[in-house]
């Protein structure tokens, strides 16, 4: 999630240019996805933050957007903040407890690397719990390089490039 939206840190409430459609309905697209990454994780205020401001972008209601903005990158800013110990450690835990992992350990079924494969495409946080649960079969799968990626990936909850790395490992493991 961090990864995904880290460009919207960086905005400039008060140069953007709420005036200009595209753009505005741009960010709104941006905003939208966020609203959706907080909601599955279970930050309710950016998410409330989050529909509120891709409502007045989407109306162009531009009395309230710059504040709306503000707070949606304070508040983000804070989450990463607040989430960046937790993300460290769980890494560190994570990175032992595969390390300890039985190498020959049992192949993940085909049915379960589609379910992982869906839970990624959908960012179903189910996803992190099955990479955690298989993590000897999918470093088997993959290999210890790509797998740390991987991982990583996962726990920072960003699906897509975890999807990008997993789907890559797998046509060249076919090959």
């Amino acid at each position: 999630m961090f990864e995904e939206h880290r460009d919207l840190e960086h905005v400039n409430p008060d140069a953007f240019s709420f005036e200009q459609r595209e753009k505005r309905l741009a960010l709104a697209a941006e905003i939208h996805k966020l609203r959706g990454s907080s909601g599955m994780v279970g930050a309710k205020e950016l998410y409330n933050l989050t529909s509120q401001a891709e409502i007045s972008l989407r109306k162009g209601e531009h009395d309230e957007q710059a504040q709306l903005l503000r707070n949606i990158i304070r508040v983000l800013k804070e989450l990463r903040r607040n989430s960046q110990q937790f993300l460290e450690l769980q890494s560190q835990v994570r990175s032992q407890t595969n390390e300890s992992v039985e190498p020959l350990a049992d192949k993940m079924t085909q049915s379960e690397v589609e379910k992982l494969i869906l839970a990624l495409e959908t960012n179903d946080l189910s996803a992190s719990e099955t990479v955690e649960n298989n993590a000897a079969s999918i470093m088997a799968l993959m290999g210890q390089e790509a797998f740390s990626t991987f991982n990583e990936q996962v726990q920072m909850l960003n699906y897509p490039k975890a999807l990008e790395i997993l789907e890559k490992s797998i046509m060249t493991d076919k090959q």
